[in-house]
């Protein structure tokens, strides 16, 4: 029996810190720019601090929730939260933390319409990308992420991907993501760390085909909404019924196919994603080396909403992890606002 557990801060959708661990508020010293502040303080967990800060600015008030973790404690784990019960299933925040055994749990990366469906980013987990979509930060440096390598050392960076599926050296099909669950108009790579088989896609998507690839041949071809197993070691390419109408005469099986893929780091582009055990992707910069940065995906930059930020410290120690009120129980914040919070709290680099 083990005589530690360890501990697991997972991201999510949302924050979830139960209220009654914190200890009764006090009024603390204010800093320029902050009419009055009341600061509740407490250790959820050994290397976790939790603190909530309401402040009376006079454009109103803002409340600030901020999570300081040891990035160098070994009973903390950074972890991606998904649903256990499928993929690409949205669930609110509280049921992704008591699925996951969670101490805490943020928002991260950004979701489009309908469920299920992925998050739209990278997810890096145990030196690969494990989900990604093709051509990421390709034409442009968008979305930022949080990564943590094998050395367990913390960073932001902007992750790019590339990727292809080759017949011979033909690409006759562009492949749109790898291991993300999309309407499937841009064919999607999936392997067998997502899942074994296709019967949760054909339940929520009619009339998919999958080309099954097995030690570079293509061993199946299915029927429109014909459920198939994933090969292990293998990968299957997902298709809508009009893809498939106009791109399936290309390939038969016994031909030897080919999926590639690339990933690279703009700042660290020497550092090989096998090296990187953790990652998840989030939006445009706050701080770059202590400094104030607009860049990337920055929604209403000028406008005061809600915010979710994440930064790590100069000397890779502490992670940083603020949610801001807004609209219902505050005045939200800027984007420079936003910048200014984190770097209040030690963040040196710092995104949404």
């Amino acid at each position: 029996m083990k005589k530690y557990l360890k501990r697991i801060l997972n991201f999510c959708m949302g924050v979830l810190i139960s209220a009654g661990l914190l200890p009764a508020p006090n009024v603390y010293a204010l800093g320029e720019g902050v009419c009055y502040e009341k600061k509740t303080v407490t250790d959820i967990a050994k290397g976790v601090t939790y603190e909530k800060s309401r402040r009376l600015y006079q454009a109103g008030w803002m409340d600030v929730y901020v999570l300081t973790v040891d990035a160098n404690s070994s009973d903390i784990d950074f972890n991606i939260l998904e649903a256990t019960d499928g993929l690409g299933l949205k669930k609110t925040v509280p049921t992704l933390v008591e699925q996951n055994n969670a101490i805490a749990g943020v928002n991260a990366d950004f979701f489009g319409s309908g469920n299920p469906r992925s998050s739209m980013g990278a997810v890096v987990k145990g030196g690969k990308a494990e989900a990604i979509p093709n051509y990421f930060n390709g034409s442009e440096n968008r979305y930022a992420g949080f990564f943590i390598d094998n050395e367990g050392v913390p960073f932001i960076d902007y992750l790019k991907s590339v990727m292809g599926f080759y017949a011979g050296s033909e690409a006759p099909i562009t492949v749109g993501a790898k291991n993300k669950v999309t309407d499937f108009s841009s064919p999607v790579c999936f392997d067998t760390s997502v899942m074994t088989n296709t019967a949760q896609l054909d339940a929520n998507f009619s009339n998919l085909t999958k080309i099954v690839v097995q030690d570079g041949t293509i061993i199946q071809i299915s029927a429109p909404g014909e459920t198939v197993n994933i090969p292990s070691g293998g990968y299957i390419i997902v298709m809508n019924n009009s893809t498939r109408q106009s791109k399936i005469s290309w390939y038969s099986v016994g031909m030897k196919v080919a999926f590639n893929e690339t990933e690279n780091f703009l700042f660290r582009p020497a550092k090989e994603i096998s090296s990187v055990m953790f990652g998840i992707s989030g939006g445009g910069e706050l701080l770059r080396n202590g400094e104030y940065i607009s860049s990337g995906l920055i929604i209403g930059e000028k406008a005061r909403n809600p915010r979710t930020l994440l930064g790590v410290t100069q000397d890779k120690s502490k992670v940083i992890i603020a949610c801001i009120d807004g609209r219902q129980n505050g005045i939200g914040a800027t984007h420079y606002e936003a910048a200014r919070i984190m770097k209040e709290y030690g963040a040196y680099d710092a995104i949404h």
